[in-house]
């Protein structure tokens, strides 16, 4: 009985999380994207459509989250709505899922004066003859060969990784190897300070403050692995289908590879596992062009602001303007075609604002995240 409670439990669980409300709020934000794509995950993996209601003005944004999460085998429904949420549920599709199965009928509890029947008796096992335990044959262990003791390492290089002996051309990221014995001292140490203020500023972007303290090298490297890079520093995310890791890759890696696929600025996805070669092959160079955007006359562009205002604030006016350089970390823009909507959580509130002034799109503190939808990572003062 006791098994068939926790599996009733589990099938409910499950229903309940192909099931979701979603508040306006949370998917301006952003804060429903991961929710969206692990439905969207759960239904392609159980032969599910999803069925989502919500208004029209938003079923872009909507749409561009779930394809992400179920790919090319999600069957989805939008239908409009006019409440100010998004309701998502999973239906069958095809008739192929599993039914259920009914629960066995109880069996009849004998009365006391009934003799006890086989089937109740407790089995009773054959008897086994025991013997001693026969300890193994011993085998004789080789005799240790004595090797020569490697030269003892520089001064500060214990249980740190060698660095690749393969020359990596200027655009790889360096290996994080220490610097010769004589060249140590301040430098060394004002550099591993930089690394780590680096570290906890992207943990703080990417993994909500929390530690990353495991570690990769370039081999170790899987297809669909995400690199976010900043100033030599490289964290990698690796995606299950309930949970996700973070690492820190050590050694350096050559950005530049073919077996990395640029996704924007500083961000790559790996396509194939990588090799520790001499002289990978490289993709051709692209010329960076930057992605300005300026945005300061909101009144020549009203049929835009209208639309914008209707999307990211519903359809009540947005007043309050935000230049470039006030962006705070986990600021979300929506860049439009001549204006841009910047969305703010303050405590339990949104706040928006026409984001004012010239900005490059493509600038290190940007994640690009969506055909038009960029997180701010870290402040932006200048």
């Amino acid at each position: 009985m006791q098994r068939l409670i926790l599996l009733a439990t589990l099938v409910a669980g499950t229903a309940i999380a192909q099931n979701a409300d979603i508040s306006g709020a949370q998917l301006i934000s952003g804060d429903a994207d991961a929710q969206l794509q692990q439905l969207a995950r759960q239904a392609a993996s159980g032969n599910r459509k999803l069925i989502i209601s919500a208004p029209e003005y938003w079923h872009e944004m909507i749409l561009e989250q779930v394809r992400r999460g179920g790919g090319d085998r999600l069957q989805v429904e939008v239908r409009d709505s006019f409440a100010e949420a998004v309701m998502v549920r999973s239906d069958v599709r095809g008739g192929t899922e599993t039914p259920a199965v009914a629960a066995p009928a109880p069996l009849p509890v004998p009365t006391p004066a009934a003799a006890p029947s086989a089937r109740t008796a407790p089995p009773v096992a054959a008897p086994v003859a025991t013997r001693p335990p026969v300890a193994p044959a011993a085998v004789a262990a080789p005799a240790p060969v004595s090797r020569p003791a490697p030269p003892p390492a520089p001064a500060g290089t214990a249980n740190r990784p060698l660095p690749s002996t393969a020359a990596l051309p200027p655009a790889s990221i360096p290996s994080a190897a220490p610097a010769p014995a004589a060249a140590q001292g301040v430098t060394t140490g004002s550099a591993q300070a930089q690394i780590t203020a680096i570290k906890r500023r992207l943990e703080a972007s990417l993994n909500d403050g929390q530690s990353i303290t495991r570690t990769l090298v370039l081999t170790q490297l899987q297809p669909k692995d995400l690199l976010f890079v900043r100033d030599g520093v490289v964290a990698v995310l690796r995606r299950f289908s309930l949970r996700k890791d973070w690492f820190w890759l050590e050694g350096g890696i050559e950005l530049r590879r073919v077996e990395l696929r640029e996704l924007g600025p500083n961000r790559y996805e790996v396509n194939e596992r990588l090799r520790a070669i001499d002289s990978p092959r490289l993709r051709a160079v692209q010329s960076g062009e930057h992605a300005l955007f300026a945005a300061n006359e909101l009144e020549k562009h009203a049929a835009e602001r209208e639309q914008l205002e209707r999307r990211f604030n519903g359809g009540n006016r947005i007043t309050a303007t935000l230049l470039s350089t006030q962006l705070n970390q986990r600021d979300v823009i929506y860049a439009g075609d001549d204006l841009s909507v910047v969305v703010r959580v303050s405590g339990l509130l949104l706040e928006r604002y026409w984001l004012v002034g010239r900005i490059d799109l493509a600038r290190a503190e940007l994640l690009k995240d969506g055909n038009n939808k960029y997180r701010v990572l870290e402040n932006i003062r200048r």
